[in-house]
């Protein structure tokens, strides 16, 4: 079983790194996001990160979670006004 990254925001919709993170528990597969991606995301106060999180075989395959190379649709819509993501 492979392992993943586990983001619960403390706030509902906080937002980070391209994504609205909710006030539950999210996995996503380890390689959704890029190693600045992750850095920013543990750095973040707003957010509780754990690493090494057991992926079920839905989240392993990538169901539902937006893969990283994929973008996003806010990224795409930062990126078109010359905003930085977040």
């Amino acid at each position: 079983m492979s392992k993943g990254i586990a983001i619960t925001s403390k706030v509902d919709g906080f937002r980070r790194a391209g994504i609205e993170h909710p006030a539950r528990r999210m996995v996503y597969p380890v390689d959704r996001f890029t190693e600045e991606q992750l850095e920013l995301l543990k750095a973040e106060p707003m957010l509780i990160v754990e690493e090494d999180v057991p992926l079920t075989d839905d989240q392993e395959k990538g169901k539902g979670n937006n893969r990283r190379g994929q973008g996003s649709k806010d990224q795409d819509k930062d990126q078109e006004k010359g905003q930085q993501p977040e």
